[in-house]
């Protein structure tokens, strides 16, 4: 997805985001970022099991203000929503998404080497207040990539992103970006 500085608030996926968190229209607002968290390329234990193992790193450095077992709302490119319960094991010291995430495999037809984008939309609401809402995205695996555009590595960080290529607001396919920015 996109780097940091860049701004979509043109598009109609954020815009539907805040008009949810705003409760009203988004005239006047042009200030909004949209960037890229981080991205895994699931394993068979991710679609198979009802949970979505986190990277550890990510883990703490996106979502170590989340308290242990409770649910986060993420917004997907069709502007659902969709909660996951975040879940911390003392024993296999691994994060995940438990509760929810299942559902969201299913709905998606989620299967091994597809992708999940995960980013951060960043606005400000009716009343100038600055809002954060996590957006998740689907990526088909490597053979069903428009362009010839594969992935090598189970983990890919922010220096290397995926970034929509979009022609009159309309997805047309994807390409490769180094952002180097970090949270």
């Amino acid at each position: 997805m996109e780097g940091e500085s860049n701004n979509i608030s043109d598009s109609r996926l954020m815009k539907g985001v805040q008009d949810e968190h705003n409760g009203q229209g988004t005239k006047g607002n042009t200030e909004s970022s949209f960037k890229q968290l981080f991205q895994k390329v699931l394993t068979p234990n991710d679609v198979g099991n009802k949970m979505f193992v986190i990277p550890r790193r990510y883990a703490i450095k996106y979502f170590s203000h989340i308290q242990h077992n409770e649910e986060i709302d993420f917004y997907d490119s069709s502007r659902n929503s969709w909660k996951f319960r975040f879940f911390y094991c003392q024993s296999s010291k691994k994060f995940s998404f438990t509760k929810g995430w299942h559902k969201f495999v299913k709905a998606k037809s989620l299967s091994a080497k597809d992708t999940i984008v995960f980013n951060l939309y960043e606005f400000k609401n009716g009343t100038n207040e600055s809002c954060n809402t996590f957006v998740i995205d689907v990526v088909k695996n490597a053979e069903g990539l428009p362009m010839d555009l594969t992935l090598n590595h189970d983990v890919v960080d922010v220096d290397v992103a995926l970034t929509p290529v979009l022609l009159f607001g309309k997805q047309i396919g994807w390409t490769k970006t180094k952002s180097g920015n970090e949270v």
